[in-house]
Formats: structure tokens, sequence, C-alpha cells
């Protein structure tokens, strides 16, 4: 399949194309740095050289994340007996951001009609897409069940909340520990 081909499906059959064993790196790299420049102009009201300073350091942070993230859904999927290559999960997510590329004609629509609203209501149906997408890789990618997939995805999230939850405990029975052996200090700070 052409570049010219895959860029296509990618926009009018995103389905077709993630399930396509052999994806052009190139058009992910490319992908993504639109991406990074689309997320760029649609957050920043900034001069033009630190827009593009700003969607460079973005796109090498997408990169950064999206390499990290997909080594670690390759090993969580490889615990839930899922079979593929890590390679192929990280070029598919950097081809899962392409929704990203809308957000600039969503916000000159919004700003040429002054509807605020517009780019409150696109932004969260693109964010769920893409997490769609990135789902769907997942279970493309390692033969795991629709559930399973979904279980994979958020696992990250969900330590991420048990650590929160770990430290806010800790921090409070540090707390009540320094409260207690300096109570009476406190109560002479209090009268």
């Amino acid at each position: 399949m052409s570049f010219l081909e895959s860029f296509y499906n990618l926009f009018f059959h995103p389905l077709f194309l993630l399930k396509q064993e052999r994806k052009p790196f190139t058009l992910s790299l490319f992908i993504s740095l639109l991406s990074a420049f689309s997320l760029g102009f649609s957050l920043s009201y900034i001069s033009p050289t630190l827009y593009i300073l700003f969607s460079i350091l973005l796109f090498l942070y997408l990169l950064l994340i999206l390499f990290f993230s997909s080594s670690f859904y390759h090993f969580i999927s490889e615990i839930f007996k899922g079979k593929g290559r890590p390679g192929n999960l990280l070029n598919s997510f950097l081809l899962s951001l392409f929704p990203l590329c809308l957000l600039p004609s969503f916000n000159i629509l919004s700003r040429s009609f002054q509807f605020t609203g517009l780019q409150g209501i696109i932004s969260p149906i693109i964010f769920f897409w893409i997490i769609f997408l990135q789902i769907y890789i997942i279970k493309n990618n390692y033969g795991l069940e629709s559930g399973t997939a979904v279980f994979v995805y958020f696992i990250p999230f969900l330590v991420l909340i048990a650590m929160g939850i770990l430290f806010f405990l800790f921090s409070l029975s540090i707390f009540t520990i320094l409260i207690g052996k300096n109570l009476p200090f406190f109560l002479n700070l209090i009268q």
C-alpha cells in the first residue's frame, strides 16, 4: 500500500488501515508531527516563533510518551497472553493521533462564528475517538478480546489512581503522627 493510499485510508477508513500488518512509518511520523502542530495551534495564542518551538516540543513529547506507553502496553498485553509486536503498536499509536488534525478547523470555525462552545463540544469527542482507536489497536495488535483490551488500556490509569490513594493515606498518617506528638504545641498556638 502506497503512502497516499494509506493517508486516504487513515482519514476515510481508519479501522481498515489500523488492521493492516504493515503501515508506513513515515506516515506515522508525518501524522504525529501534523497532530502536534494542530494541537499547538488550537492551544496557543502566541507568536509564530514560539508556536513553532511549542509544536516541536509537543511532537517530541508525544513521541516519548507513545514510545513508553506502547512498551508498557506490550508488557501488560503479554501478561494476558497477547501476541503482537511493540513496533506495530507504536506505529499504530502514532497513527491514532490523526483526529487531532481536525482541531484547527474547528478552532477556526468557532472563532469565525464566535461560538466558543464548539471547541468545548468537539474536543471531548476527539479525545474519546482517540481512546477508541487506541483500544482497537491493542485489541487487533495482540489478538485480545474487547473487554481485555479495555482493561489493558485502563490499567495504567488504575495504577495511578491506586498510587494517589496510597500517597494520600501515607501523607494523612504522617500528618496525624506529627499532630499527635505536637498537640500541646498546637493547643498553645490556638489560645
